[in-house]
């Protein structure tokens, strides 16, 4: 589940690369879709990436904001990024594509250049077979790049460390070779063609979505000036770990807060398993931040009952203290309260006044509150050197909720709001 959810982050980081480097290169005004044609028919799970506008709101940015891209160029050029162009001379006017093969457990992403096989040349690997390089290896994945000669074309395959690499290369050169464009994936085309968003995508059949219950996945985000905004629709069966028989409850304790109706699937998993979790509880739960402890050994956070010792918290939880009783252990740094009116318990690790309140009905929500965060006084230098990176990004809130669309689908909308809305959200790590 972990892996195949990693694998996503670093597809998704590849092509966030590619994004800031679109627009300071030459755009040409006819679409062919090459890269959209390339998604096999049929395919269920692919990512496509809408340069045109991407492209355009840059430049707008740019026209109205000459001076940060200046900045931005700065940036690129003290980290020798140019060279990026020199080596692959990409057609950004085409839209990229990237889409999982379910058979060799791989991910294609398709990228237009204007002539493949010199770009293959510049790229700093040897030749293992024709036309095909293996460029490294990254935290147990393997990546890849082929020349499909054919529509000047060149493909990166990102897939598990262990897969065989002649299986990879012989499947893609029997699949790009034979690639018959006019039998293209209809519906990511139409999707594609339809959207007015950066990015849409659909996924489906991978293992970590049946965890939870989760069949198919489709959305879009949306990179704006000042936000980026998410939106998915999924369809789900009766392994979902959420339900949405109550109404969701939030707490002000502290600068994050996550609410949810939990619902027995995921009760009877192994992350509450040693809880012993009685039939009284409900599912309800809320889980408020005020901060976090031992910054730098977060990482060492294994399951729910050690989390008293990274983070100053409440938790509520409805029509049980069995899971309160757990986290205590007799350990008198915590403070139990019955909450009338919310039918529950309460357990918290660190004195403060809060407020309980009921919200609508929903699987979950989340609201982080950056701004809230970083203004926190702290003493801990690896917490402190956190916040200044955080305050860099320039990140006002993380917002998501998810709620009900019909009995087999769930909607989720989510939003990176800018604290500073004079500057560019995207930009805002890299040039100010």
């Amino acid at each position: 589940m972990k892996k195949g959810r990693n694998i996503i982050i670093v597809v998704l980081s590849i092509i966030i690369i590619l994004i800031f480097m679109l627009f300071f290169f030459f755009k040409n005004k006819e679409v062919s879709y090459v890269n959209i044609k390339s998604v096999p028919e049929g395919c269920e799970s692919y990512l496509l990436l809408n340069n045109n506008i991407i492209i355009n709101q840059f430049s707008d940015y740019f026209l109205e904001n000459p001076l940060d891209a200046s900045k931005f160029y700065k940036f690129i050029k003290n980290r020798k990024l140019e060279n990026f162009h020199n080596k692959i001379d990409i057609n950004i006017n085409e839209p990229i594509a990237c889409f999982y093969d379910d058979e060799v457990r791989c991910w294609n992403i398709i990228i237009s250049v204007k002539n493949s096989t010199i770009e293959i040349e510049n790229i700093s690997s040897e030749f293992i077979k024709t036309d095909y390089k293996k460029i490294n290896e990254l935290n147990n994945f393997s990546l890849h790049v082929f020349n499909n000669r054919r529509y000047n074309q060149i493909v990166l395959l990102l897939g598990d460390i262990n897969i065989s690499e002649e299986t990879v290369y012989e499947k893609t050169k029997n699949y790009f070779q034979n690639l018959d464009t006019a039998k293209s994936n209809v519906e990511a085309l139409n999707i594609l063609k339809k959207s007015k968003k950066s990015f849409v995508y659909k996924l489906k059949d991978f293992q970590f979505f049946k965890d939870l219950g989760i069949e198919s996945l489709t959305g879009s985000i949306d990179l704006k000036f000042d936000a980026i905004n998410l939106e998915l629709s999924g369809s789900k069966n009766e392994n979902f770990i959420f339900n949405n028989h109550y109404k969701l409850i939030s707490n002000d304790f502290g600068w994050a807060n996550f609410s949810a109706n939990l619902s027995g699937k995921v009760l009877e998993s192994e992350s509450f398993s040693n809880l012993n979790i009685d039939s009284n509880f409900d599912g309800r739960c809320n889980l408020s931040v005020h901060q976090l402890k031992q910054t730098s050994n977060l990482n060492k956070l294994k399951n729910i009952t050690s989390l008293a010792d990274y983070i100053d918290f409440n938790l509520f939880t409805g029509n049980s203290n069995s899971v309160i009783s757990k986290l205590i252990n007799n350990d008198s740094c915590y403070k139990t309260i019955k909450e009338e009116g919310f039918d529950g318990y309460s357990i918290s690790n660190f004195n403060k006044k809060y407020k309980l309140e009921y919200n609508e009905k929903g699987f979950f929500k989340l609201k982080i509150d950056f701004e809230k965060m970083i203004n926190q006084q702290h003493s801990e230098w690896a917490w402190n050197g956190f916040k200044t990176v955080f305050k860099k990004m320039n990140m006002k809130a993380l917002e998501i909720k998810c709620f009900s669309k019909n009995n087999s689908e769930f909607q989720l909308i989510g939003s990176v709001s800018s604290s500073d809305t004079t500057k560019n959200l995207l930009l805002s790590p890299f040039i100010y």
